[in-house]
């Protein structure tokens, strides 16, 4: 495996790569938003050009719930969803605003 590209110290150096790209971007400030890379090149299966990119922003101030577990510990800032995943397809859920906090993002 190591010859065609998936060898296990070459998936581990696509995936620090990925990671250092990630926390150079972070450092140009995002607005608060932690960025994370997810999928194939997160996993270190796929190299920058190849497939498509995955992202997930992370916003501090915003928390997704599942249906059911309450938020009344958070604190009034923060801006709740629920994800109901009974009217959705496998592996997608729907995003329902449960909650509009105090703080204000324009993302």
């Amino acid at each position: 495996m190591t010859w065609l590209g998936f060898g296990r110290h070459i998936r581990q150096t696509r995936r620090d790569a990925f990671m250092e790209n990630d926390r150079l971007i972070k450092a140009r400030n995002l607005a608060g938003v932690k960025l994370i890379t997810t999928g194939s090149k997160a996993e270190g299966l796929t190299s920058f050009y190849e497939s498509d990119t995955d992202k997930m922003f992370v916003k501090g101030d915003v928390m997704c719930l599942e249906d059911g577990l309450p938020g009344d510990l958070l604190p009034r800032q923060t801006t709740l969803f629920t994800l109901n995943t009974g009217s959705c397809y496998h592996g997608h859920c729907g995003l329902l605003l449960k909650r509009r906090g105090t703080a204000r993002c324009p993302v």
